[in-house]
């Protein structure tokens, strides 16, 4: 039953990250101008190193730490003060204004401190 349970979380982590993949990738080529349309301003741009853009999109995600087991004698667990994280999407973009890379992760720095200097494609 352990197996069965186990491959199933594998199975489901490496369809979202495919679905994620492929809907980043369907974003290379377009215009900078499409993705805006799409997906409204980003909340930071920055150069790319090499006369393009880096256009952030930042999403904030909080996510609660449970101390407890819910139990029947204490059906709501406590829960200490949870973390807010930022779910990144960058997108690069050439001289041209089309899409070239792209890159997504997670972090607790919120995107008017994160340092986007370490991302230029040199």
């Amino acid at each position: 039953m352990k197996n069965i349970i186990i491959v199933t979380i594998t199975v489901l982590a490496l369809v979202a990250c495919k679905s994620t993949r492929e809907v980043m990738d369907s974003w290379l080529g377009h215009t900078k101008h499409d993705l805006i349309m799409k997906w409204g301003s980003p909340a930071r741009t920055a150069s790319d190193g090499e006369n393009g853009e880096i256009l952030v999109d930042a999403k904030p995600v909080y996510i609660p730490e449970t101390t407890g087991l819910a139990t029947p004698s204490n059906p709501n667990p406590s829960t200490s003060p949870g973390k807010t994280f930022w779910d990144y999407k960058m997108f690069w973009v050439n001289s041209d204004g089309k899409i070239y890379h792209w890159m997504t992760q997670r972090q607790q720095v919120p995107p008017q401190q994160i340092d986007l200097n370490v991302y230029f494609r040199n």
